[in-house]
């Protein structure tokens, strides 16, 4: 964190982390364009993958702008992150804090969906591969759906937000309206996502619809891979911070 944020960084909040791994993935994506002349056809993202894939490819070039509605809204600190509204909206909390975590759990997909059927506070939110799933939730609900789990390994994400879950509907419209910009033609790009597994051409509205569906709902991002590579795609380069997707694909 420190060669991004300077010396003085001690901890992250979620909304300059977020902000750190976008300039690492543009920062790859812009070298691999024009220092190591790679021209790739299609982009996948993950997440804020997907935003980062427009920004990169020049669909989306209003980047400070929408940094301007994002902190307008709440949305880190209040609404998806910290006190986590939304989630106090969807459980009936009324104005109490909602608690959350958010988990990286290395096990079979079923058997944490059989867990997760019994808490309905925890929820699935990321599949990255058969046997590395994302929880978040109330923090009690996350434990007893780990602990249900035999052999299952947990670390925290690092990222406590509400996201990738019927918990964030509350923000869903507010959402969409940060996901509604102007879009440009990126020629020769196909582009790919969560929101049905497969490939779609990002116009303003299709942009924003595909972005809010895979905000509301868990991303399986092994059948977007899959999809992709029925559809030609071998080659893969992944851009960011670390490398969990390469390993995953």
């Amino acid at each position: 964190a420190r060669p991004l944020y300077g010396a003085g960084i001690t901890t992250l909040d979620p909304r300059t982390q977020l902000t750190g791994c976008a300039l690492v993935c543009q920062a790859h994506a812009e070298f691999s364009r024009t220092v190591l002349g790679l021209a790739p056809t299609a982009a996948i993202g993950l997440s804020s993958g997907e935003t980062n894939s427009l920004l990169a490819f020049g669909v989306w070039r209003d980047l400070e702008e929408m940094l301007g509605e994002i902190e307008a809204s709440g949305m880190y600190g209040e609404q998806l992150t910290g006190s986590c509204r939304v989630a106090a909206v969807d459980w009936g909390l009324g104005d109490q804090a909602a608690p959350w975590e958010c988990w990286r759990v290395t096990a079979p997909r079923a058997e944490i969906e059989a867990a997760l059927d019994r808490e309905p506070h925890a929820y699935m939110t990321i599949v990255q591969a058969p046997d590395d799933c994302v929880i978040g939730g109330d923090p009690a609900a996350c434990k007893r759906v780990i602990d249900a789990v035999p052999g299952a390994a947990a670390i925290p994400l690092g990222l406590d937000m509400v996201i990738h879950c019927s918990a964030m509907d509350p923000f869903a419209d507010t959402w969409r309206a940060i996901h509604t910009r102007q879009a440009h033609v990126a020629a020769g790009v196909r582009f790919y996502t969560n929101a049905g597994n497969r490939a779609y051409v990002p116009t303003s509205e299709a942009a924003a619809a595909a972005i809010t569906q895979q905000a509301v709902e868990p991303i399986d991002f092994p059948a977007t891979i899959l999809q992709a590579y029925e559809d030609g795609v071998r080659v893969f380069v992944e851009h960011g911070p670390r490398a969990i997707l390469t390993g995953s694909i």
